[in-house]
């Protein structure tokens, strides 16, 4: 079982949230569908998304994904742990394609 679930920024940035319990849960048809909707429905130019800096699982797939670090946001987690920012742009999304 997996998702994303997103909410809008601004007019051209979505954050989403990934969750799965598995990396398997996922093919290349989902993926496509899955980011088509904020880059290609939405018109968005920029995903991003974020996860604590201990969670090596989650960080492995979401740069698996195709998201790049932008970095870290100090104690933002539960004022002890570092968030992870990434994001992802349009141009570097490779699941799309025109």
């Amino acid at each position: 079982v997996g998702g994303l679930l997103g909410h809008q920024l601004n007019p051209v940035c979505l954050e989403v949230t990934i969750a799965c319990d598995s990396p398997r849960w996922i093919s290349r048809t989902v993926l496509k569908q899955l980011f088509a909707y904020p880059f290609l429905q939405l018109g968005c130019s920029t995903v991003i998304t974020r996860t604590r800096k201990g969670n090596w699982r989650a960080r492995k797939l979401t740069k698996g994904l195709g998201f790049k670090l932008i970095g870290p946001i100090p104690h933002a987690f539960d004022g002890k742990e570092d968030l992870m920012l990434y994001a992802m742009t349009r141009k570097q999304c490779h699941w799309i394609k025109d």
